[in-house]
């Protein structure tokens, strides 16, 4: 930020947030500033209009064209005609365990499946720990999906999402908080609020978990041994007897499909 200049105002970052898809109008990288395309030397000002949100490397590099450029990827960012968001959660602690809402997990690849999909799990690679994560949205595509830290998600299923090098946060509405996942303490931690199905999941600091038969909390779990990828251990497993199978281009028509214990999807059975 130059000298002299103040923040600028959060009603008007979340506005170029969501005018841009919550990404560089350029490039799409979630890691972003806000560009005064009429300059702040030439009018102090924090005009929504005559801003636009870029990368720092775009940043230097629209600073150094005519306006014309700057409002042209501003009109059609990349993000929103890709309806889609990617970027990368950074980590530099040597974190061990997983920290979701008031339970803690250490050494376990899988942490929480539902009809055989993995919810949450992480694994590490080089003393850092490696997030996947899938939650999806009410026909079992992926709302938000994060693999070994990359993390993938339509723009138009969310109202903000702030994004830092350790740290997102998504919103579906104000005041409403779907996810936030932060690699900056010590451990990894998870808060989330989000349904499967019709089945409400709330993961937070300080409140157990009601996943209907019985309540959780303070959960403290760790697998004891070498991780083997070839034997999972999955701490808690919940939805329906059987997989539910996400919604693949194999299938005529991609839809989600229940599978039940035993049987083996055939694409003319499950089209």
């Amino acid at each position: 930020m130059s000298k002299g200049r103040l923040q600028t105002p959060a009603y008007v970052a979340r506005q170029l947030r969501q005018e841009a898809g919550f990404g560089c109008v350029v490039c799409g990288n979630p890691i972003i500033e806000y560009h005064h395309i009429v300059e702040w030397s030439e009018r102090k000002h924090f005009e929504p209009e005559h801003m636009v949100v870029v990368c720092p490397t775009h940043h230097k590099e629209l600073a150094s064209q005519r306006s014309e450029v700057a409002y042209r990827y501003k009109k059609n960012p990349i993000n929103i005609r890709k309806n889609r968001l990617k970027g990368y959660l950074f980590t530099k602690r040597k974190s061990q365990s997983l920290i979701i809402g008031s339970m803690r997990f250490t050494n376990m690849t899988s942490i929480l499946t539902y009809g055989g999909n993995r919810i949450f799990g992480f694994d590490i690679k080089d003393e850092e720990i490696r997030l996947n994560l899938f939650i999806p949205n009410d026909k079992f595509n992926p709302l938000i999906e994060i693999k070994h830290n990359y993390v993938t998600s339509a723009v138009d299923d969310h109202w903000d999402i702030e994004f830092k090098p350790q740290w997102v946060k998504f919103r579906r509405k104000a005041g409403d908080v779907s996810l936030t996942v932060d690699f900056r303490q010590e451990d990894a931690t998870i808060s989330a609020n989000f349904s499967i199905l019709g089945q409400e999941f709330s993961f937070q600091k300080g409140k157990h978990l009601d996943i209907g038969h019985s309540v959780l909390g303070n959960l403290n779990m760790e697998y004891i041994g070498e991780p083997n990828p070839a034997s999972v251990v999955t701490a808690l497993g919940l939805g329906p007897s059987g997989r539910i199978l996400r919604p693949n281009f194999a299938m005529a028509r991609p839809q989600a499909v229940f599978l039940p214990s035993g049987r083996i999807w055939d694409p003319q059975l499950f089209p």
